[in-house]
């Protein structure tokens, strides 16, 4: 396991003053940026000056650039775009904003950008491996063999070679290839976040959590901190029902990334979901309390002394028998020790007790001991709502993206519905097959 690295000082204002900034000049304060909060301060600083350097630079375009460069590192990505699209070109900012374009899903703008850059920059791992991904995007998996192909002398000992193999193995659908070629990358450094990640993701996709949780885990340890690691683990403790944990994961990634677009929404999506939870939890089970509490004690099976007992007290309803004490009903001369048990047992049986000297009977009160009790189940399933039960945090987001509401729609999609889905796996569907099958129900079939 890696030790802490220490930060060295960076100057950050090079960016302002220096006419000519090479890609590795920016890449060492990005990375600096990553490992301190201090030199964060520093950019932030020096971005809110930027202004200034149309005096240092020869060009006010150049000026713009060096703004759009700054707005890269602090994640600021839709105002990066626009400065560096105004701003002068070079093959530096043709390399940022590829990246830019990437992270907002223009794939075919960042690729014809990176292969500029790549041409210029191709001893760099980083921008080849820019360049890779983006054929891949794009779904030119023949390409980006072939310019893997074209790298291999120089990256002959790099684990980023079988890395990206891998990439293009898993892209093309060979799974277990893939697998390999990542344990081959992981062979030449054990600690290599990109093959530790696909690694985990192919495990959490497979629905080997525990392995999966393993690496994720290793990558957090890894400095500079790996994003997308810290996103799919909270992904994962959702999926799991644990959002707390979640939402560590994601303000994990807002203490780095204050900006980061994924890490703000699925913050957003998990606060509330555990507050949609709780709340519509509470409510349906209130919904469900006060129905209970108004039913006839008539329609339960009660021993013939336990209910002329009841009917002498006048005690018509569960919300009526609740109120009482049991020193109440064993005051009354035809009402027993016997009889009290079989009340006692009717009301556990639903998660509710006879009220008590110290206790006042309110509905607040009683929902605290009936909270936990089984939720009935509706005999309409096909207008069952399909929130009614939990779902894990991808599948809940699926369900919504597709527009289903009722366990009736659900019938009516298909496998092929939610496999063209992006980020959707084998584990979710799988999760909603066996859903469906509770309930008698199975997606439609495919044309």
């Amino acid at each position: 396991m890696k030790t802490a690295t220490k930060v060295k000082d960076i100057d950050t204002d090079i960016l302002l003053e220096k006419e000519n900034v090479d890609l590795d000049s920016i890449m060492e304060i990005r990375n600096a940026m990553l490992l301190s909060m201090k030199t964060r301060g520093q950019l932030e600083k020096t971005f809110s000056r930027a202004d200034e350097a149309k005096k240092e630079l020869s060009s006010q375009a150049k000026a713009i650039a060096r703004k759009g460069i700054i707005c890269w590192m602090l994640d600021r990505t839709e105002e990066a775009v626009k400065y560096l699209e105004e701003g002068s070109s070079s093959d530096e900012v043709n390399y940022i904003l590829g990246q830019c374009y990437m992270e907002i899903g223009q794939n075919e703008k960042a690729s014809k950008l990176l292969a500029v850059a790549y041409k210029a920059y191709s001893d760099s791992a980083e921008v080849v491996g820019a360049y890779i991904d983006s054929l891949l995007k794009i779904g030119q998996t023949d390409e980006a063999l072939q310019v893997l192909n074209k790298v291999k002398g120089k990256f002959a000992k790099s684990p980023m070679l079988p890395y990206y193999q891998g990439l293009c193995l898993e892209y093309q659908g060979d799974y277990a290839k893939a697998e390999e070629e990542y344990d081959d990358a992981l062979d030449i450094d054990s600690e290599y976040a990109p093959a530790l990640f696909r690694q985990a993701y192919r495990l959490d996709l497979s629905g080997k959590d525990e392995e999966a949780l393993e690496l994720y885990e290793r990558l957090l340890h890894l400095k500079p901190t790996h994003i997308n690691a810290l996103i799919n683990l909270g992904l994962f403790y959702e999926d799991k029902g644990d959002n707390h944990k979640a939402l560590e994961c994601y303000d994990s990634v807002l203490n780095i990334h204050p900006n980061h677009l994924r890490a703000n929404l699925y913050k957003e999506d998990a606060r509330s979901s555990l507050v949609m939870y709780y709340d519509d939890n509470l409510k349906r089970k209130e919904q469900e309390l006060k129905r209970l509490l108004g039913q006839p004690l008539s329609e339960f099976q009660l021993p013939t002394r336990a209910r002329n007992g009841l009917d002498e007290l006048n005690i018509k309803t569960i919300g009526e028998l609740v109120k009482k004490t049991e020193d109440e009903l064993l005051s009354h001369e035809n009402f027993g020790a016997k009889s009290l048990v079989d009340i006692k047992d009717l009301l556990a049986r639903r998660g509710l007790t006879l009220s008590s000297e110290n206790k006042p009977v309110t509905v607040e009160s009683l929902l605290k001991s009936y909270i936990s009790a089984e939720t009935p189940k509706q005999t309409d399933v096909v207008n069952k709502p399909i929130f009614e039960i939990d779902w894990s945090a991808r599948v809940k987001g699926s369900l919504t993206r597709l527009k289903v509401y009722t366990f009736g729609d659900l019938a009516n999609k298909s496998e092929k519905d939610f496999m063209d889905l992006p980020n959707f796996g084998q584990t979710s569907l799988d999760e909603i097959r066996r859903r469906l099958g509770q309930f008698g129900l199975s997606l439609k079939s495919s044309e």
